[in-house]
């Protein structure tokens, strides 16, 4: 006899985004101490979260195709009135600039600074996390690559 197929699951594949997640938490591990800094959080009485659910809160980040929701990353406002602009700093070097605008531009606007090398981004966050700045995010990573695969057309309010 004939056989029916089921019909397809609609849902967009989230491959590529569990893939990007995996990746990126895996490079925080290597490169910036990832599991370090998780066990001291818990023996400190901090949040208790392992990779697999930081791997989980960074899928919330991303689209099914792996691309970035940049306003996901920061606090927003109870409205989408409310939400500020978000500005984009490419090859931002150690962060000096980036880090004295997001300062200056608390509860205005959110700042996202993209660098491609390693060295200059882990100083970035180290003055982004001396200052206590929730309206800064970095990237680590080639602009071209990043801004034609991975950032959402319109997301950003001014590339700087």
């Amino acid at each position: 006899g004939a056989q029916v197929a089921a019909p397809q699951d609609q849902k967009p594949q989230r491959h590529e985004a569990e893939t990007m997640a995996r990746e990126l938490v895996g490079a925080l591990r290597t490169s910036y101490g990832l599991s370090v800094i998780l066990k001291r959080l818990a023996t400190e009485g901090g949040a208790r979260i392992s990779e697999d659910e930081m791997t989980q809160e960074v899928l919330k980040l991303l689209t099914s195709k792996g691309r970035l929701k940049l306003k996901n990353v920061f606090q927003r406002g109870s409205s989408k009135s409310e939400e500020p602009p978000l500005m984009l700093e490419i090859c931002s070097g150690s962060g000096e600039w980036a880090v004295a605008q997001a300062k200056a531009d608390q509860g205005k606007s959110n700042w996202v600074t993209l660098e491609l090398r390693a060295d200059r981004v882990y100083h970035t966050f180290t003055r982004m996390a001396m200052e206590n700045l929730a309206n800064l995010s970095i990237i680590c990573g080639d602009a071209f690559k990043v801004l034609g695969d991975h950032m959402l057309a319109g997301s950003v309010t001014q590339v700087l």
